[in-house]
């Protein structure tokens, strides 16, 4: 009795598989769906080799660039230049170039600033070459925060500008300075400083930097 209950009982589940297989197979197949125009795996809006949300840097118009009025906060350490800790504006404007040399563009440079013991104005004159990338700064009173210099703006958002070997004290100096154009409306000062006495000259070490926002009416 008990083999003939488990023989039914196994011709059951064969039953039982062999119509839920019919079942499956007879169901219709339905491919997936995908819009008209959009391929699967593929975001929306994205183009192959792309970043999404990185923005194209700006092309400057040199040094068009810089014309206007820009608010500045400098920090950096302590050293001939001062106690490290600045804020000011620098304004930009054409220079009266009637006497220019042909491809070279100038712009008059004011700077005024405080720290914390002090206040202070300087002026400069920036002159730029555009068929070799090549800038010059001259400075009125020389040294200041603005020392007498050249750089090169071959690229078109790094400004590298050394200055000339200048005296502060009974010590002579060179600065580095590193300009990058962060936006249209702002961009960054780094600056390097290295003790030059005679023919020895110290290892650049970092002195400070500086944000400088565009001034908007």
């Amino acid at each position: 009795m008990v083999m003939r209950n488990n023989a039914r009982i196994a011709g059951m589940l064969v039953l039982v598989a062999i119509c839920l297989s019919t079942t499956v197979q007879s169901l219709p197949y339905h491919k997936p769906y995908h819009k008209p125009g959009r391929q699967p795996g593929r975001q929306p809006g994205r183009q192959p080799g792309r970043q999404p949300g990185r923005q194209p840097s700006p092309q400057p118009d040199k040094p068009g660039y810089f014309t206007g009025k820009w608010s500045c906060k400098y920090l950096g350490r302590k050293s001939p230049f001062g106690d490290g800790q600045l804020q000011g504006t620098a304004v930009f404007s054409p220079h009266d170039c009637a006497d220019c040399p042909a491809g070279t563009t100038m712009l008059d440079l004011l700077v005024t600033y405080q720290t914390l013991d002090t206040t202070g104005a300087e002026q400069a004159v920036m002159s730029f070459d555009r068929a070799t990338g090549r800038l010059k700064i001259a400075s009125h009173p020389d040294p200041g925060l603005i020392p007498n210099g050249e750089g090169d703006w071959s690229a078109p958002n790094t400004i590298r500008i050394s200055s000339e070997t200048f005296t502060v004290g009974l010590h002579g100096y060179r600065l580095r300075r590193l300009l990058s154009i962060v936006s249209n409306d702002s961009f960054t000062v780094f600056d390097e400083l290295a003790e030059n006495d005679g023919p020895s000259e110290s290892p650049f070490e970092r002195l400070g930097s500086a944000v400088c926002l565009r001034v908007r009416n």
